[in-house]
């Protein structure tokens, strides 16, 4: 009987119906994600759009630069930029720095301020064609035939010239005005005050210690005359020398005849002392005609005048250095002016002047100039100049204030106002408005004041147009622009 072969070990065995399939773990691509190609689509999008704007970007900066380059570029240019006058373009547009709206070139436009970057080889001129070169170098020209014109004078330091759009100097308020001749000055008003001459004061004093006793003038501005009597002291010491008068004055006999007929008296010394104390002649003498001493021995007024000072009462004790009284003579008073050091240049005395004061109104005191002080008051920057009134009605007072006019001799000078004109301290200059926008500064030498006007000595010519009005902006755009060029010049 045959047998069934065994293949229990010939090879793998045989799957079973009901047997579950075996998993395989070979290595595969698994399935991506949803969404995974719309994104690399996207990302390479982005990639393409930030390459192309990078090359656009480079584009235009080489177009740019080779049309700043190249004089035919320079040449069509009819537009700029305010703020950075380096920008040009021969259509509108707006600046690549700042973002404004380019504006009209102007006929006479300032040379480009140029922009600091790369070195990069000049760009040679052809033959004949002028060549462009940095702000502030000038390009050689031919030789004229005709005779040269004098040279511009220098230009102030750290300014450049510079060119306004008729909008932005209309906005920013520029005012100019003509430089114009006018005659000399008819007056120079300044504020003066009226004074009390010093050679009309006068003060009181006693020559030796004492006690006022007695008072005869008890206020101030009462009138005194001379050697009137203000007050009654009595001296100790006073006292003594009358009693050492009137005892030697005892001792001499007036039968008794000095054996030299031209010899002073006995009583010549002891008279002599009491006059050094402050006792008059006429007190003296009565003392030598009663016999008899006075206590309180009277103080008197030195000149005629008015009491503007009293410092003494009934029973104090004053001493030679107390000023007991102070007497001003009015007949004649002091008018004295404050000027400016511009002002003096055509002061001298014995210039006419008058004097008005609102107090009295209608009413002008003429007078002259009598003295120029020679220091002028560091505070104040002024000089005090001086007049002298007569003032017999009392008309005029102490600390009385008014107008003093000083009458000018000059001839006609060129004048500017005083708003158009920039000083630095190192420099005084002003600035020339000329066509197109164009404004320039020019140095000038100053002289005297007229009216609100400065005579110009040099730097002007009549009939020329200044800046009168917004100086200090125009300034400092001439100064910034001067300080960018400078800069991007380098050292």
């Amino acid at each position: 009987m045959d047998r069934e072969p065994d293949h229990t070990h010939a090879g793998p065995a045989t799957q079973t119906p009901d047997a579950p399939p075996e998993r395989s773990f070979e290595e595969g691509a698994e399935a991506a994600p949803p969404g995974v190609r719309v994104m690399e689509v996207v990302r390479w999008i982005l990639l393409l759009a930030v390459i192309a704007a990078a090359f656009s970007s480079v584009h235009a900066y080489v177009v740019f630069a080779r049309g700043q380059d190249a004089p035919s570029a320079r040449r069509g240019a009819r537009y700029f930029c305010p703020m950075h006058p380096q920008i040009t373009s021969d259509h509108t547009g707006e600046c690549p720095i700042c973002h404004m709206a380019l504006e009209p070139m102007p006929e006479h436009a300032p040379a480009p301020v140029p922009v600091p970057g790369p070195a990069s080889p000049p760009v040679p001129a052809p033959t004949g064609a002028p060549s462009m070169r940095p702000a502030g170098v000038s390009a050689s020209a031919p030789k004229a035939e005709t005779t040269p014109s004098p040279p511009p004078p220098a230009a102030p330091p750290d300014t450049t010239p510079i060119t306004l759009a008729l909008d932005r100097t209309q906005a920013i308020g520029v005012r100019t005005a003509l430089v114009e001749r006018r005659g000399a000055p008819g007056s120079i008003r300044a504020t003066a005050a009226v004074e009390v001459p010093e050679q009309g004061r006068a003060e009181v004093h006693v020559r030796a210690p004492g006690f006022v006793e007695s008072i005869s003038v008890r206020d101030v501005g009462v009138k005194v005359k001379a050697g009137e009597a203000l007050a009654a002291v009595y001296s100790p010491e006073v006292l003594q020398a009358q009693h050492e008068l009137l005892t030697i004055r005892s001792w001499t006999t007036p039968s008794a005849s000095p054996s030299d007929a031209s010899a002073p008296p006995p009583t010549a010394i002891a008279r002599k002392k009491l006059e050094l104390l402050g006792v008059g002649a006429a007190t003296v003498d009565r003392i030598l005609a009663t016999g008899q001493p006075i206590r309180a021995v009277g103080v008197s007024s030195p000149i005629s005048g008015y009491v503007t000072r009293k410092d003494v009462v009934l029973g104090s004790y004053v001493m030679p250095d107390k000023v007991l009284f102070e007497v001003a003579d009015l007949g004649r008073v002091y008018v004295v002016a404050s000027l400016y050091a511009h002002q003096l240049a055509g002061v001298r005395a014995g210039d006419e002047a008058t004097f008005t004061t609102p107090l009295l109104s209608g009413r002008s005191f003429a007078t002259r100039v009598e003295l120029v002080y020679p220091e002028v008051d560091l505070a104040t920057r002024t000089a005090r100049v001086r007049f002298r009134i007569d003032n017999g009605d009392l008309a005029l007072r102490p600390g009385q204030f008014g107008t003093i006019e000083l009458r000018g001799k000059g001839a006609e000078a060129l004048t500017i106002p005083m708003d158009a004109v920039v000083d630095t301290g190192r420099s005084v200059y002003v600035f020339l408005a000329e066509d197109g926008g164009r404004f320039v500064a020019r140095s000038v030498e100053l002289g005297a004041s007229i009216d609100g006007r400065f005579v110009v000595e040099s730097g002007l010519q009549e009939g020329q147009r200044v800046v009168s009005g917004a100086t200090f902006l125009i300034d400092a755009e001439s100064r910034l622009q001067a300080s960018l060029a400078a800069s991007s010049r380098g050292p």
